[in-house]
C-alpha cells in the first residue's frame, strides 16, 4: 500500500465519520432510533468498514471498491445498502 492509498483512505474515513455522527442525530430525532457509526480502515482488506449500532443492535458494513471512487462513495453506499441484520 502507497502513501497515497492511506492519504485518501484517512479523508475518506474522516468524512464517512463526520456523514455517519449528523445522520444518527437525524436518525434520533426524525425516527427515534437511537445509534451509533464508526468508519475505519482495514489495511489488510483495503476496505472501508463501517461499524454501527442501531437501538442497541450491531453490525458492520465493508466498502471494498472505495479507492477510485469520490470521498462521498463510502458513506453513500452503507446509506443504501447497509442493514443492521438484527434490528
Amino acid at each position: 500500500m502507497n502513501q497515497q492509498t492511506t492519504a485518501k483512505a484517512l479523508k475518506v474515513v474522516e468524512y464517512t465519520n463526520k456523514k455517519l455522527s449528523a445522520w444518527y442525530v437525524n436518525a434520533k430525532e426524525e425516527y427515534g432510533i437511537n445509534g451509533f457509526g464508526v468508519s475505519r480502515f482495514d489495511a489488510v482488506r483495503n476496505s472501508i468498514v463501517i461499524d454501527f449500532s442501531e437501538n442497541g443492535h450491531t453490525s458492520t458494513f465493508v466498502v471494498e471498491d472505495w479507492l477510485d471512487e469520490a470521498i462521498e462513495y463510502s458513506f453513500d453506499v452503507w446509506m443504501e445498502f447497509g442493514e443492521c441484520v438484527e434490528c
